[in-house]
């Protein structure tokens, strides 16, 4: 009997994951809106466990090993700092699909969870999407560092979940040029070189790629003070 279970130890101990206290769940990644009529990008996986993970060019699928009793928290950051896909795991999962929307809360637990790791994994992220939808809150606008207050204090209700003001933002002085977010929710616009665009604005960065002209547009917003910076620059090769 002690060599049986010695053998077992050892057989588990030399495989990736521990079946007794894990369990592997597919997670699948959607193409970026930058990659239409580009070469797929290579892109940067990070997890709550503090498992990175570099993902090449066309990959788009991985394995998460998520312990039985905890949320693993992912995201996903196209060229390892653009905004991610993610979504939250748990053992109960075989498969799951990342989108941009998730990855924005995601993204935000997984930096936090180096310092509060324990905490986070006990996070029901279920939850949290659906109090999000239930108080008709988008996650671009949700106030995460109150989020984050309230998750450490064990304090979660209706206000944790507030919604920062939008920041309206006219778009000129720029090139000319068809500009393509690379977030959904922020829309692809034309500028003319003569009329402003109206944009309106989430609280953090923004970008937006002109592939005629090779150009990276970023937005900064401070939603909190009702300020922005807008910067154009070269865009990232990959």
């Amino acid at each position: 009997m002690l060599l049986i279970i010695f053998l077992m130890s050892a057989f588990f101990c030399s495989c990736s994951y521990n079946p007794l206290v894990e369990h592997p769940v597919e997670v699948l990644i959607p193409s970026h809106p930058w990659e239409t009529s580009e070469p797929d990008m290579w892109m940067l996986l990070a997890t709550s466990l503090g498992e990175k993970i570099h993902l090449p060019a066309g990959e788009r699928k991985a394995v998460i090993n998520v312990p039985y009793g905890k949320t693993v928290y992912v995201a996903v950051s196209p060229l390892g700092e653009y905004a991610p896909f993610g979504t939250f795991l748990t053992a109960a999962m075989d498969k799951a699909e990342l989108d941009q929307e998730r990855g924005h809360l995601a993204r935000y637990l997984v930096d936090n969870s180096p310092s509060f790791a324990e905490v986070i994994s006990l996070t029901d992220g279920a939850y949290l999407f659906s109090m999000l939808s239930e108080r008709g809150v988008s996650v671009f606008d949700l106030d995460r560092v109150t989020l984050l207050r309230d998750i450490l204090n064990n304090h979660l209700g209706d206000g944790s979940f507030v919604a920062l003001p939008r920041h309206s933002v006219a778009v000129a002085d720029i090139p000319t040029g068809r500009w393509v977010a690379e977030r959904e929710d922020d829309g692809n616009f034309w500028y003319d070189g003569e009329h402003p665009v109206l944009l309106s604005f989430s609280d953090g960065l923004h970008c937006y790629l002109c592939r005629e002209r090779s150009l990276l547009l970023k937005i900064h917003v401070d939603a909190k003070e009702s300020l922005s910076f807008t910067s154009v620059h070269g865009r990232p090769r990959w």
